[in-house]
């Protein structure tokens, strides 16, 4: 786009759009003015975005403005033409209008590797999707609900793990379980807030995904405390063996 605003919806009364999305994915050619909007203020009007076959980038404009634009109900799907997971990446600033809400969907992966300037949608994670947030990236601090099969993966560039700041509820049926994945460079030993628990009164329906990079081989388990998911760390210490 070399400039003005391009909205992903037009003005009908009531319908669904489902915009695909190639390998090229939403990138801005000159510093100019405007943004990629997804949705329209009519609460009738629903947008999904999905890939085309591969995977694709909403690119940053580069000024420190936004360049995406969230308008009410938006759905990232990560499943493209044939069904395959792919990964939906969103590098440019974001702005949610109009009461925005989201929904990621599919078997893929969206990355936030960006903030979110204005608004607090909601976000639902649903399908076997996974939402990864990039180190002091999110959507806003609006409650992120995760559906049965589906993963939160929080990733650290810095020294120590960042807590995430976002309400997070987690699966309730029985034997269904959501999975966070902790990737870094390094995590203390003790006790790190992860996230505020928004419906659940254990962490019997949330699972530690012990293969984070962060957690480099150590012990590791969640816990509610306080109404707060605390992540343990525990020191792999020495094993001697004498024989």
């Amino acid at each position: 786009m070399t400039g003005g605003w391009f909205y992903f919806a037009d003005n009908n009364s009531a319908a669904t759009y489902e915009f695909y999305i190639g390998a090229g994915g939403l990138n801005f050619q000159t510093a100019g003015t405007g943004a990629y909007c997804l949705g329209h203020n009519k609460s009738s009007i629903s947008t999904t975005i999905r890939p085309w076959y591969s995977d694709f980038t909403i690119e940053d404009r580069g000024t420190g403005d936004y360049g995406l634009v969230i308008i009410r109900n938006v759905m990232f799907c990560t499943d493209d033409e044939n069904g395959d997971g792919r990964t939906i990446t969103i590098d440019a600033k974001t702005s949610g209008q109009y009461s925005p809400v989201v929904t990621v969907s599919g078997k893929g992966t969206l990355q936030v590797n960006s903030a979110m300037s204005s608004g607090t949608p909601p976000v639902t994670v649903t399908d076997s999707a996974t939402l990864a947030f990039g180190a002091g990236e999110s959507l806003g601090t609006g409650a992120i609900t995760l559906g049965a099969g589906t993963k939160l993966a929080l990733t650290s560039t810095n020294k120590d793990f960042t807590p995430l700041a976002n309400t997070l509820n987690l699966p309730t049926g029985e034997n269904e379980v959501a999975t966070i994945r902790i990737d870094g460079a390094h995590l203390k030993s003790g006790d790190h807030e992860i996230a505020t628990v928004g419906n659940a009164a254990t962490t019997a329906n949330v699972a530690l995904d012990e293969n984070g990079a962060a957690l480099a081989g150590r012990k590791a388990e969640l816990m509610v405390e306080e109404g707060k998911l605390l992540l343990n760390i525990k020191s792999a210490g020495t094993i001697f063996i004498v024989r």
